[in-house]
């Protein structure tokens, strides 16, 4: 990264959070739209399913390397077991979808691409009520979207939830916490994000 990229990305880290909006869409409208079809490719096929379903909550898992099912599963599992049914339908419901993309590249790939963009999406509709993120996708959020996020809890500090999901001693995953900007039925979620994110903090050693 030569030094003018350097000093306009720093620029940038120091924009309100709405400027930074403004800027991408300036700046990068054209290659959204080149985008959509990947983000179609990489998460149509579990957007339509879970349009088939209504949830009590939503969240979406960023990880710069694949993660095993099980732990998908155990992450669902665990949330489900802190929230309560908010749709009225008997049923507590969480919906978890993972997106997978290094972020560490220097020039990312297409895929990854298309994660900006459906992460940036995410923010601005308010569609999770939180995020499960390994550290460079926590980093990337925290330092670049000032505002964007609440809370970060590191799950490898909460035994129970480091045991279920068997985290080694290097691994980590964090609950980063949305913040809610939009209101409307899609707000109601952010009910159980709150629990999920007070369980959290009260188990943390």
């Amino acid at each position: 990264m030569d030094a003018e990229a350097k000093r306009a990305r720093e620029q940038m880290k120091k924009l309100p959070f709405k400027k930074k909006l403004e800027n991408f869409w300036f700046y990068y409208r054209i290659h959204v739209f080149v985008a959509i079809f990947c983000v179609i490719l990489l998460g149509g096929g579990m957007a339509k399913c879970a349009m088939q379903q209504e949830y009590d909550m939503s969240v979406s898992l960023y990880c710069t390397n694949p993660i095993d099912t099980k732990k998908i599963n155990e992450i669902v599992k665990i949330l489900e077991e802190h929230s309560i049914d908010i749709n009225d339908n008997n049923s507590v419901d969480v919906n978890v979808i993972t997106y997978v993309g290094d972020i560490t590249l220097e020039v990312p790939e297409p895929q990854t691409q298309a994660i900006y963009v459906k992460l940036q999406a995410e923010i601005v509709s308010n569609a999770c009520a939180g995020y499960i993120m390994d550290e460079n996708y926590k980093n990337f959020v925290v330092e670049g979207y000032e505002g964007a996020t609440d809370k970060v809890v590191d799950l490898s500090t909460i035994p129970e939830v480091k045991a279920r999901l068997g985290l080694s001693e290097d691994e980590k995953l964090y609950w980063v916490s949305a913040v809610k900007t939009i209101e409307g039925d899609n707000s109601k979620q952010f009910v159980n994000g709150e629990r999920v994110e007070k369980y959290f903090e009260e188990n943390v050693k």
